[in-house]
């Protein structure tokens, strides 16, 4: 009984110390038990999808998703990444790079999942929520050589802290350097906001002139 309170007491301290560290990367690492409300909640609810969906014989998951990866959903290593959605009206009223940070607004219908095995990052999974119940929604392989160039990136910089976020269809990472934002592609090559900008007024313009037509 002894050793059992020590443990539990070791877990509890273990996990105090992480959620501090968390708190100020903006990530959240997902062991067990120790989640925010919103990822547990949508985790909780992936695996009541599958349960239902195994119950009834059905397999509907996102194209590419291995089934593997869902059987296992319970004994999964996941990561939550600080995922932003990209306020597009909001930026058109005011297509600067100013403005570009100010558009960022973490979603409450979406969390952002890195998917570890053995310690490895293999690939990614955003949860969605819709009519109130959370289910798979994205998912993409080969996620850790994806951003293999992040942790080194951050290192340099001197910050633990980044966005993830995708204007246009497109994934994009901020992070800050000396003060100042640094935008790259999800692949690693930085961009010139003031280009990025540009580039989105011009994919806006172009949906909205579609959809008029």
């Amino acid at each position: 009984m002894r050793n059992l309170i020590l443990c539990v007491c070791v877990l509890l301290i273990g996990a105090c110390a992480d959620s501090k560290v968390k708190e100020k990367s903006g990530t959240r690492l997902i062991v067990g038990n120790f989640m925010d409300e919103k990822a547990k909640a949508a985790f909780d609810g992936l695996k009541k999808k599958y349960a239902s969906t195994e119950a009834r014989g059905e397999y509907v998951f996102p194209n590419r998703l291995p089934y593997s990866l869902i059987r296992s959903i319970d004994t999964l290593d996941l990561e939550v990444m600080p995922y932003y959605e990209f306020d597009y009206e909001k930026f058109y009223l005011d297509p600067s790079p100013e403005t570009l940070l100010k558009c960022l607004e973490e979603p409450d219908d979406k969390v952002y999942f890195s998917v570890k095995k053995d310690g490895e990052i293999t690939y990614s999974l955003i949860a969605v929520k819709r009519n109130g119940e959370w289910q798979f929604g994205e998912f993409g392989e080969g996620w850790g050589k994806v951003i293999a160039w992040l942790p080194a990136k951050l290192t340099e910089a001197g910050t633990t802290s980044y966005k993830i976020f995708r204007p246009c269809g497109l994934e994009y990472v901020v992070y800050e350097r000396n003060g100042e934002p640094v935008f790259c592609r999800i692949t690693g090559e930085e961009a010139s906001v003031e280009g990025m900008c540009e580039s989105f007024v011009n994919m806006i313009r172009q949906g909205k002139e579609d959809m008029e037509n």
